[in-house]
């Protein structure tokens, strides 16, 4: 017999408002670590979040 597998998927909206609310106070808490210049890795992370966030943002305009 073969058996069947059954896959669940589950879709969550995710507020964008309500992760940037996150990521401030998260780097409020960590504002006491010393700055340094900005580095092409972190461009490129930079880029990479707000890319989510568009895209997130995009998704939840479609599900209103």
């Amino acid at each position: 017999m073969q058996s069947l597998t059954v896959q669940i998927v589950k879709i969550v909206l995710v507020n964008p408002t309500n992760i940037l609310n996150k990521l401030i106070t998260i780097s409020f808490q960590i504002s006491k670590i010393p700055g340094t210049p900005v580095n092409d890795k972190e461009i490129e992370l930079q880029n990479v979040i707000k890319d989510i966030i568009e895209s997130s943002m995009n998704e939840m305009s479609f599900g209103i």
